[in-house]
């Protein structure tokens, strides 16, 4: 089994929650273990790091559509641009 950093194991996280596939399906693809995965992705999310939490945003320009757009993986959320800061990090603080 290869030897891989907190940060390494971060990054499969993030590879996989914006894959679309199931923690199964992903440690197949990838030649994991999904029992040593599954247990990597309890250890980091109760273990506090500088940068989760964040996502990299992109602003896209030329839209015709008015809306905020915030995708994720396969998941999209379309949203008022004028809606309120403080209520979408609240969203996206119980989404987390």
């Amino acid at each position: 089994m290869k030897k891989r950093t907190a940060e390494e194991w971060q990054s499969l996280l993030d590879q996989q929650a914006a894959s679309g596939l199931s923690a199964a399906a992903f440690c197949r693809e990838h030649k994991l273990c999904p029992k040593y995965f599954s247990l990597r992705k309890r250890q980091l999310r109760h273990s506090p790091s500088p940068q989760q939490g964040f996502i990299q945003a992109h602003v896209m320009a030329g839209s015709d559509d008015d809306v905020l757009s915030i995708r994720y993986g396969k998941t999209e959320l379309r949203l008022n641009p004028g809606v309120s800061p403080t209520w979408l990090a609240a969203l996206l603080k119980q989404l987390a």
